[in-house]
Order: structure tokens, then sequence, then C-alpha cells
């Protein structure tokens, strides 16, 4: 059984979230279940997804909050 933790990536950098995930895959502890490069994509696969951890660009905060306005 796997009891890794879930994590999903967000950033606009595609490199660094290329290194990041092999970081993050290498543990034993958590495994990548998405990845994106744009805030709105985030969202949607975090509901599909489910991860218990966003790994997410600050940059991107910022646009999320524009959705509550």
């Amino acid at each position: 059984m796997d009891n890794r933790r879930t994590v999903l990536l967000a950033d606009a950098n595609e490199e660094f979230r290329g290194m990041l995930r092999e970081a993050i895959e290498k543990t034993e502890e958590f495994t990548v279940v998405g990845s994106t490069g744009d805030g709105m994509e985030a969202l949607q696969l975090s509901s599909q997804c489910g991860p218990e951890l966003l790994v997410m660009d600050v940059l991107y905060g910022n646009q999320m909050r524009m959705l509550h306005y």
C-alpha cells in the first residue's frame, strides 16, 4: 500500500517544476499527482486530484484573490 503524501505543483517556470518533481519523486514520503504552469488550471487539478499538499507560485495567490471580487 502506498502511504506517500500527494503533491500538486503549480509554477509558471516549467524547468523549476520539473526539477521540483524530480526531487519530490526521489523521496519515499511524497508523490506528485499533478503539475501545471497556470493558476486557474491548478484550481481545476486540485479538485480533480485532491492533493494533500499544493506547492504554488506565490504570484498565483494574487490571481486567486481576484476570483473573490
